[in-house]
């Protein structure tokens, strides 16, 4: 990957919107990025017509997928795959918001544990076109994860931490620091602004 930037790396910019979407549902960008990744249903068809109703009604595509009105305007295997993704986003990000026993929650084995419920290494190992190409991208965000054990003050709720975490700052400086080489920030990274790390699309 050399001197490719660490943050238009598909794998990176899919965790970071995974975590973003969990902190905040109702960040349109983030959802949209990872509500069919790895594929589970919610097509690009499907994902546009939300977003028009959340215009619509405007809310965001979040609280659409949980409008029985609109969800009864899709097919019943559709209809489906949205509330399954909509479950899915709420029980995961349970653990973050839960006022009992948070200080025991460890974010990197949270992370891991969502993206082997959603099969994610499989996905990149079935989409790369060598198997040593996904396993150096799954290297890259398996290194990322490990920095989730430090985020934050123990005493913090998972929510703070993460969010901590998520910073432009904060992850500038893991980024930075990471031991891992593939992962040392290119030219063209050093020049961007802290805006510009979060811009998944």
């Amino acid at each position: 990957m050399g001197a490719q930037s660490f943050f238009d790396r598909r794998e990176v910019r899919d965790f970071l919107a995974y975590l973003k979407a969990f902190l905040n549902p109702d960040d349109d960008v983030s959802l949209l990025r990872i509500a069919n990744v790895p594929p589970r249903g919610l097509s690009d068809v499907t994902m546009e017509r939300l977003l028009v109703a959340s215009h619509e009604r405007n809310c965001s595509v979040f609280a659409v997928m949980k409008n029985a009105v609109v969800a009864a305007t899709f097919q019943s295997k559709t209809r489906q795959s949205i509330e399954r993704f909509v479950e899915f986003i709420e029980r995961t990000r349970m653990p973050l918001t839960s006022i009992t026993g948070h200080s025991s929650v460890c974010l990197a084995t949270w992370a891991d544990a969502f993206l082997d419920e959603i099969s994610y290494f499989d996905e990149l190992r079935r989409s790369e076109k060598s198997p040593e190409a996904a396993e150096s991208r799954i290297r890259n965000l398996q290194e990322l994860m490990t920095t989730l054990a430090g985020a934050g003050e123990s005493t913090d709720a998972p929510l703070d931490r993460l969010q901590h975490w998520s910073s432009p700052t904060s992850i500038l400086s893991v980024w930075r620091t990471a031991s891992c080489p593939t992962l040392a920030p290119s030219s063209k990274a050093r020049s961007m602004k802290k805006g510009d790390y979060f811009t998944w699309r």
